[in-house]
């Protein structure tokens, strides 16, 4: 039998279940046939419809039964449907490739985390992971976690991050619900709380307390009396890009390159996975931010060597009510006070410029704008 545009072949085959050792996968053959993958084993089996319901007929184990003999064996009980000489003897129920009862919780999050956290951080997966895995035990089924264990884990957990856990945890048991692990009854996903249920929920306000930020004027005087050290230098190499201190903490000499697109500029190439965003994001560098690198080391290691802390250390040394992270907000300041273009600000800052049309169109980082931009910043701050 010829092979079908799409279908699988041994090696396709191999790799399902190399790349799921654990769970279950189907694996779309073409014409209803699919490969289920569950634990490391895989079955051919093809799902039809009959008069009364869905059906599924099996063709044996891979790699006993290859690709090509299972859309043979598949096409001969199709024609002997047709004929009438094969009678639906195996009824597939409702809840179609439903896993044995007892999935675990620790399954359900890891799962759910494989799919939703694929543009993530790496650290925001890894905290994700570690605030829902502290709620139950990981070998809890899923199927059994009830509104009140919900409540009973979340609520002495603090405001905000109860929260943020709150609504990832209902998105593991919807993720659970697709996978046909649990069914939810009347009230619907025990993490979300509607209806006649929502009283049992605290209502949250989110607070306008922000991180502590300098005033732009006082900016100069502040950079002046930073100490010469490491972490001093970092802080000011910080203040010069308006970056995260979590991205320069994370840098490499790996990521300071050069752009050649009409002009040739120094920058900052700061990888996807150092981003909040998990976006790529470049910072153009003046003379004044070359300067605080000083020699280049090798491409694996750091732009600064910062022990923990270290540059909110040197900070609090000379301004003890300010935070390093509100040192962005004192860039936002000057740039808003002194007629400095909104989108050029938001773009240095790396946040969102304009909706999801307009970032469709404009790629462009704006290196150019952006360094003049930061040239007069560094003007300001170094004066």
């Amino acid at each position: 039998m010829p092979r079908l545009h799409g279908a699988l072949s041994i090696r396709d085959c191999q790799e399902a279940i190399a790349s799921h050792p654990s769970g279950v996968r189907k694996v779309a053959d073409g014409g209803g046939l699919y490969l289920f993958v569950q634990n490391g084993r895989a079955t051919w089996t093809w799902q039809f419809r009959t008069a009364s319901g869905w059906s599924s007929k099996g063709f044996g184990r891979f790699p006993d039964v290859s690709p090509a003999m299972a859309r043979e064996a598949c096409e001969a009980y199709r024609v002997a449907l047709r004929n009438g000489t094969a009678p639906v003897t195996e009824r597939m129920p409702r809840r179609a490739i439903a896993v044995a009862a007892g999935e675990s919780f620790g399954k359900a999050a890891r799962g759910w985390l494989a799919v939703a956290g694929t543009k993530w951080a790496d650290k925001t997966t890894t905290a994700v992971e570690r605030a829902l895995l502290r709620l139950f035990a990981e070998a809890k089924p899923v199927a059994s976690i009830t509104t009140q264990d919900v409540l009973g884990v979340l609520l002495p957990l603090p405001e905000r991050q109860r929260q943020d856990v709150r609504q990832n945890l209902a998105r593991v048991l919807d993720f659970a619900a697709g996978r046909k692990w649990l069914t939810f009854d009347a009230d619907g996903n025990p993490a979300k709380f509607e209806g006649h249920r929502r009283e049992l929920w605290p209502r949250f306000t989110k607070s306008d307390n922000h991180h502590a930020a300098v005033a732009w004027s006082d900016l100069p005087g502040l950079y002046k009396s930073l100490p010469d050290t490491e972490a001093a230098n970092a802080l000011r190499f910080l203040i010069l890009t308006a970056c995260r201190a979590g991205e320069l903490e994370k840098a490499t000499w790996s990521e300071i390159t050069e752009e050649r697109n009409g002009h040739t500029i120094a920058v900052w190439k700061r990888p996807a996975d150092h981003m909040k965003l998990g976006k790529e994001h470049s910072i153009p560098l003046t003379p004044a931010m070359v300067a605080l690198l000083g020699e280049r080391g090798a491409d694996d290691s750091p732009l600064f060597t910062l022990p923990a802390n270290s540059m909110l250390n040197a900070l609090k040394k000379v301004r003890p009510e300010a935070t390093v992270h509100g040192l962005r907000s004192t860039f936002a300041d000057w740039c808003g006070d002194n007629g400095k273009d909104r989108d050029l600000r938001e773009m240095q800052l790396a946040h969102l410029v304009g909706n999801s049309v307009e970032r469709a169109y404009s790629r462009s980082e704006w290196l150019v704008r952006r360094r003049e931009l930061l040239t007069a910043w560094a003007s300001f701050a170094t004066a």
